[in-house]
């Protein structure tokens, strides 16, 4: 039986190897006069998008080597989606350290953020084919609208927020993991798995920007979501649980229960949740 230790094993594991992978391909970028802002751009994070990548192609029958650059090309994405959301909210800290866009300037970020997405995408049709071109664009699409309906519907459904902004670059982690391994077949399941890993992540940040004071409209989302319950908390973790226990249904159901993979987003919901002294228990 997986373990939690195992994971935690792994994760750091694959923390070092994406690291290393990142700062060769961001080496090779044709338009060598902007690394210093790509560098930057890309540098820190948890790489846990990565990570899950990583999981499910490993569950799927693939090594890490043969899914390295389809995880890689997630971080490459993720970031980037970072630094321009600092550049919309005018986010000072991104990682313990000055926004990209606060040290080199707006244009300069933007720039550089919108060349590591395209910069990911062909890496992912080089080495992977059209079906992960396909699912990057989908996704890409589905996070741009996301931030539109953040930026302009400040009173939308929270869920569907989080779902789009969030949800769909952890289903293109999931869903580029079984495209290395070739287990096509597999794509819909997986993308299920990642999406609804990636709202728990959310939610529980949210719970975690909840507890610290923040009051921003994405909380106020979040409270009109749980109805406006007495105990914010409570409601919110009770949510929080649903969801990994669907997530665990789902796993169960496609027959991917056995290894580390069904461990992932309880083990992303803990870190977060630690964050605050927070816990909480899935059957």
């Amino acid at each position: 039986m997986a373990s939690e230790e195992q994971l935690v094993s792994r994760w750091r594991e694959a923390r070092q190897l994406l690291d290393r992978r990142l700062r060769e391909l961001i080496e090779l970028v044709p338009e060598s006069e902007g690394v210093e802002v790509y560098k930057y751009i890309v540098e820190g994070g948890k790489r846990l998008r990565g990570f899950m990548t990583l999981l499910v192609a490993e569950e799927l029958g693939a090594s890490w080597e043969e899914a390295l650059d389809a995880a890689a090309a997630v971080e490459l994405v993720h970031s980037a989606s970072l630094a321009i959301d600092d550049v919309i909210d005018g986010d000072v800290e991104r990682r313990g350290a000055p926004a990209a866009w606060l040290k080199f300037g707006p244009g300069r970020a933007m720039m550089a953020a919108n060349l590591l997405i395209s910069y990911a995408q062909r890496l992912l049709l080089e080495r992977y084919g059209h079906r992960a071109v396909e699912k990057s664009v989908l996704a890409w699409f589905d996070i741009s609208r996301g931030e539109v309906r953040d930026a302009y519907l400040p009173g939308g459904d929270y869920y569907e927020v989080v779902r789009l902004k969030t949800g769909s670059l952890f289903r293109l982690a999931a869903e580029l993991g079984a495209i290395a391994a070739g287990a096509y077949d597999k794509v819909g399941v997986v993308s299920g798995f990642g999406e609804q890993t990636g709202i728990a992540y959310q939610l529980a940040d949210d719970i975690v920007d909840y507890v610290r004071g923040e009051r921003s409209e994405a909380i106020k989302r979040l409270v009109r979501w749980l109805g406006n319950p007495a105990d914010i908390i409570a409601a919110a973790l009770s949510k929080l649980r649903s969801i990994l226990e669907s997530v665990n249904r789902l796993l169960g159901a496609a027959g991917l229960d056995k290894g580390l993979l069904v461990l992932l987003p309880r083990f992303v919901v803990k870190v977060m949740l630690g964050e605050v002294g927070l816990s909480i228990q899935v059957a």
